[in-house]
């Protein structure tokens, strides 16, 4: 993922929900991103879009994703045991930075 020196005036940053188009864009995107885990496969990324799509988004620049945010659902019923007493109860606020390379 290089970066280019842009103005400003260059941007056209939209914010939408993700689509299955999106996937090469999210994959390019969480390879920079997570380097030791990878990105998801397409089914991966499919059964979150279909099962949850609200849930995921993403902003555009000039046609291109640049970044996303994919949340899931947890079940409690089914999962709280295994989550612990903490489990996923509180969300941290979200730290952004942009790849200074």
């Amino acid at each position: 993922m290089a970066t280019e020196s842009r103005s400003l005036s260059d941007l056209k940053l939209s914010l939408r929900t993700l689509n299955l188009d999106d996937y090469e864009d999210v994959k390019e995107i969480m390879s920079h991103v997570y380097p030791y885990m990878g990105p998801w496969t397409y089914q991966q990324f499919k059964a979150q879009v279909t099962k949850f799509p609200e849930g995921q988004i993403c902003i555009e620049d000039n046609g291109k994703v640049v970044a996303s945010a994919i949340s899931v659902i947890v079940d409690y019923a089914k999962y709280g045991i295994a989550l612990g007493s903490n489990g996923a109860e509180k969300a941290e606020p979200l730290e952004v930075f942009p790849n200074p390379t």
